[in-house]
């Protein structure tokens, strides 16, 4: 098993396989993992190291995330435009066709990222994993996490443990802000940033002062955005992705409904759903092995 990182396109990628095997044009398509929202595609590595097998498996940081450039639109179409320009240089430097097909997966906000993907672009996409999120709008459900996000970039803290002890007047479960804490970089880490938007997509925020942590993601673009992460565009009837596709829901998840279903068919007519219980929304995390083994018989 080989692993190496990369940039192409804008976006930071990690790619797992195979050895020399992945450029084989013979093995399986590529998968490809967009991670959810505040998170980074490292946090994917464990599943991504299980899922690669024989074929390569690609999971970048997205857009406004981990070591990805700043792009400031959220507009899940454009995003998916994006993002088809960005896996075909990816592509290319793995030593792939730049419009080679790919299986898809995406949790949360990466999930409907791949969704859009696969709509707007079917011939890309030669199967889909919708993990844990709905092709409609969520209420607002992230003004503590802003809110800690916020505080720490105002502060100029000095250490994760400082950060950490400001989150949690904001966050209290612990195993949330450890997932934050993991975008809070050393000042001179790339990307590292106070809460300041780039006015490019190729730009970068000022430095926080020295000996300070900040924020590699785009914590002002991401707050400007969230109107458009938390809802669903508005699409033709005639709008469907007729690919085999499986969302993979958690049990105790309140992200899926049955009433979300109608939805799901008409978009996706080949859609299989998966619950698995006692699962939340971090499914491929709280349920590893269950995730792991569902996917893989799917794309397999």
């Amino acid at each position: 098993m080989t692993e190496r990182e990369f940039s192409a396109g804008g976006l930071w990628w990690r790619v797992y396989g195979p050895g020399e095997r992945t450029t084989d044009p013979l093995s399986p398509p590529p998968l490809v993992i967009f991670h959810g929202l505040f998170g980074s595609g490292d946090n994917w590595r464990s599943q991504a190291t299980a899922l690669a097998g024989d074929r390569a498996v690609l999971a970048c940081d997205m857009p406004d995330h981990g070591r990805s450039d700043h792009w400031n639109t959220f507009e899940y179409r454009a995003v998916a435009g994006l993002l088809r320009d960005a896996l075909a240089a990816a592509l290319d430097e793995i030593g792939l066709p730049p419009e080679t097909s790919v299986v898809l997966l995406g949790h949360s906000m990466g999930g409907k990222a791949a969704m859009a993907m696969a709509l707007g672009a079917p011939g890309r996409c030669e199967r889909l994993v919708v993990a844990d999120i709905a092709p409609r709008c969520y209420p607002p459900r992230h003004e503590e996490i802003f809110a800690a996000m916020d505080a720490v970039a105002s502060a100029g803290v000095r250490s994760r443990g400082e950060a950490d002890r400001i989150m949690a007047e904001y966050v209290p479960q612990k195993p949330i802000r450890m997932f934050l804490l993991k975008s809070l970089v050393p000042t001179g880490d790339r990307g590292a940033a106070a809460d300041a938007m780039p006015a490019a997509a190729d730009a970068r925020p000022a430095a926080t002062p020295a000996g300070r942590y900040g924020w590699r993601l785009n914590l002002a673009g991401l707050r400007a955005g969230y109107e458009d992460i938390r809802c669903w565009p508005d699409l033709g009837t005639e709008d469907s992705y007729g690919g085999p596709t499986l969302f993979v829901v958690g049990g105790a998840s309140p992200y899926v409904s049955d009433d979300d279903y109608p939805a799901i068919n008409q978009l996706f007519p080949r859609a299989r759903i998966h619950r698995i219980d006692r699962a939340g929304h971090w499914l491929h995390a709280e349920a590893k092995d269950q995730f792991v083994s569902v996917v893989r018989s799917f794309i397999s």
